[in-house]
């Protein structure tokens, strides 16, 4: 009974995490009415794992490694969700009208953090491992990207790119909580750049 309900809500988080991969997906970007979509998806998902970690706490009353996994759930449940909900928003902003430079930001974005988040999200499901020692190029990757476009004057374009750091303070908890399910608490003193957001 005990295993069965893990895998459940292994399964499910992996769901809500293909949900945000989806919407993070660059060739689908401008799709409003899809990532849409995938946010009631990631809405229901989340209440889902929701319960389905509440269950296990209550039946079970998980130690050491389970309870790291159902924190990690927990924890990550919300921000897989806001990674969706922010990937719906930049699709908003593209779609009130068409700004080919603003789509470039967009696809930039996504095809960063993307990578990072499928670690995050594997790593939580199926045990994967992170690339620890390549989180600084990941933090630096990003402020780049931010620094480049953010000095316009356009308003779609720092729109997408606010959303967008929104999508990678996110992936950064969904990594922090990753790196503490794997290897607790020390894992996460290696990696101090996971505390900051």
């Amino acid at each position: 009974m005990k295993s069965r309900l893990f895998r459940e809500i292994q399964n499910l988080f992996e769901e809500l995490g293909n949900s945000a991969m989806d919407a993070l997906c660059p060739e689908r970007i401008g799709d409003e009415v899809r990532t849409e979509e995938l946010l009631w998806k990631a809405a229901d998902l989340r209440e889902k794992l929701n319960d389905k970690t509440i269950e296990a706490l209550i039946r079970y009353q998980p130690l050491a490694r389970d309870m790291r996994f159902i924190r990690a759930v927990l924890g990550s449940t919300y921000d897989t969700y806001r990674v969706v909900r922010h990937a719906s928003r930049i699709n908003v902003v593209l779609n009130i009208s068409p700004d080919e430079k603003a789509e470039h930001v967009a696809r930039d974005v996504f095809n960063l953090i993307r990578p990072w988040l499928n670690h995050g999200i594997s790593a939580i499901s199926r045990d994967a491992r992170i690339p620890v020692d390549d989180l600084p190029f990941f933090e630096s990757s990003f402020e780049e990207l931010w620094e480049h476009f953010s000095k316009t004057d356009d308003p779609k374009i720092m729109a997408v790119l606010i959303h967008g750091e929104g999508i990678f303070n996110h992936t950064k908890h969904i990594l922090s909580s990753a790196l503490y399910y794997q290897l607790g608490r020390k894992g996460l003193e290696k990696s101090p750049i996971l505390l900051i957001t």
